[in-house]
């Protein structure tokens, strides 16, 4: 696995399936993931988890920014088959939905380099989670200076509502 990489905008068309699945089981592994079950494979608790993380999941995929690193040989999806995806990031400006870094990249040690390019000066400044980074956690520590926005969901929700 080479240090270099491919960061390109995500296309939902190719990539919402990889990149729910890659969200789903990071925060799987989150306290709340934890105290639901979701953590233990093919479990019942984890077929409920899936069935009410994901439509929370490809929402905020579809309205929010987000940025993928794939293998610089499968970048794009091709006759050899889908894209490899190494990583993404889906943020709304200074508010971090998810980031994500698959084991096999971060074992190879390329985990904080990529975080920092997804991530960037957000790193620095103060910034809302609006999930737990399961991932941020290992990777680099959450920063100090950011901090849970449990409403963002909800005031996102009721924004679109209206604008229906």
């Amino acid at each position: 696995m080479s240090a270099d990489w491919i960061k390109r905008p995500y296309d939902a068309a190719e990539d919402e399936r990889a990149l729910v699945y890659l969200w789903l089981k990071s925060y799987a592994h989150s306290s709340y993931g934890v105290a639901r079950g979701a953590h233990v494979d093919a479990s019942p608790e984890e077929v409920a988890y899936w069935r009410e993380q994901a439509p929370v999941v490809e929402a905020l995929l579809r309205s929010a920014d987000v940025e993928v690193i794939c293998d610089p040989d499968r970048a794009v999806p091709s006759e050899a088959g889908p894209a490899v995806i190494w990583g993404f990031a889906c943020t709304s400006g200074d508010v971090v939905h998810m980031v994500v870094v698959k084991r096999s990249v971060a074992r190879a040690g390329l985990a904080q380099d990529i975080v920092r390019d997804l991530l960037g000066s957000r790193l620095e400044r103060a910034c809302g989670m609006t999930h737990e980074l399961v991932e941020l956690r290992k990777i680099l520590g959450v920063p100090r200076q950011w901090y849970v926005d449990s409403t963002w969901l909800g005031r996102a929700l009721i924004g679109a509502r209206r604008a229906a």
